[in-house]
């Protein structure tokens, strides 16, 4: 995989205009409490590592490339918050991420790949990403949860609006997300998605909406979600809602809401984030409650303390380090139990120009 990566920039640097290498490392060390039971593990937390570059054509009007991959920084090759492939370990790259080829324009952009569904409006405000307490282990459960699909095309509006950004995609194929589809029966599960986000003098607004149709006479599932958050220069605040509908191919509507905020001090930023789901019978309820201190090393790199934990209903299996952190597995809770985990990490951020014409 490494190789075929590096090949693919070099054979990319023969056309484009510039191209540049980028990643994410991000290792943690956790305490993690299924409610039962508490153990230790390193976990690998969405680290990356990625390509990307662009082609002017002419007129304004370029061709646009990335591939990015999950990274284990543990070797494992699984569970490592990329949603990364079962292996027997010693494995660097797992899951491919966002993955696309387009054509940027004045009339707008077209990308054409494997890109984001969910993660799109669950990232809007999310203090804790990829850490423990992640907004994805309560709003990603609860949902569709399709972070990323493959085969997908979207469409981004040229601003129309200083600050407005909109975009519509067509999800071709969703069969690999669903138990009920049979590979190769003619029968189609499809989808379209619709984001608008609004950005003014430190506020945020976002809207998000999926739908997703099937040949399968089954519940057709559907997100609907509302984002708004202000960032000042010493602080930040944030709420959201997600209403989704019959996200485990049964009739039922989840209401999910988040609420956080954080202060920064000198190179300390402290945070807090909660947020809660409800079901139609409300025994499949839950909320977390996550609070953490961040410390940056510099602008590429922070190291952070977190802690998150879950209040499950009576059939609830939430988990405190689910979405986007790895060695999820054991958080896993019995049905009513109140998992917990306490985390310390690294993560550095980086990114550099490989070639440029």
């Amino acid at each position: 995989m490494r190789y075929y990566i590096l090949m693919l920039a070099l054979a990319t640097s023969l056309f484009a205009s510039t191209i540049e290498m980028y990643g994410v490392a991000h290792l943690s060390g956790d305490s993690i409490d299924n409610g039962q039971n508490r153990v230790f593990k390193i976990a690998s937390n969405s680290s990356r590592l990625g390509i990307r570059g662009d082609y002017d054509i002419s007129n304004g009007m370029k061709i646009l490339m990335q591939y990015e991959s999950g990274v284990d920084l543990t070797g494992q090759g699984t569970d490592d918050g990329n949603g990364g492939q079962t292996s027997a370990g010693n494995t660097l790259f797992t899951r491919t991420r966002v993955s696309f080829i387009g054509i940027e324009s004045k009339f707008g952009t077209i990308k054409a790949g494997v890109l984001s569904v969910n993660d799109r409006w669950m990232y809007d405000y999310n203090l804790f990403a990829d850490q423990v307490g992640d907004l994805g282990n309560i709003w990603g459960k609860s949902s569709t949860f399709i972070n990323r699909a493959n085969d997908m095309v979207m469409y981004a509006l040229p601003e129309i609006v200083k600050g407005l950004d909109i975009d519509v995609s067509y999800l071709t194929d969703l069969s690999d997300k669903y138990a009920y589809a049979t590979i190769n029966d003619a029968k189609e599960i499809t989808g379209v998605l619709l984001k608008v986000d609004y950005k003014i003098n430190g506020f945020k607004f976002g809207v998000g909406y999926l739908d997703i149709s099937n040949d399968y006479d089954q519940p057709a599932p559907s997100d609907l979600a509302l984002t708004a958050s202000y960032t000042g220069e010493s602080y930040s605040v944030g709420a959201g809602y997600l209403q989704s509908k019959n996200s485990s191919s049964i009739e039922q509507t989840h209401d999910s809401f988040m609420l956080g905020g954080s202060y920064n001090y000198k190179d300390f930023v402290a945070k807090t984030q909660y947020s809660s789901v409800s079901d139609n019978a409300h025994s499949g309820s839950s909320s977390m409650i996550a609070l953490g201190v961040d410390y940056k090393l510099n602008k590429d790199a922070l190291v952070y303390l977190a802690y998150a934990s879950t209040n499950n209903g009576d059939t609830a299996v939430y988990k405190a380090n689910n979405y986007g952190h790895g060695k999820s597995a054991y958080g896993t809770p019995n049905p009513g139990d109140d998992p917990s985990a306490l985390s310390i990490g690294l993560v550095y951020k980086f990114s550099g120009t490989i070639y440029k014409k």
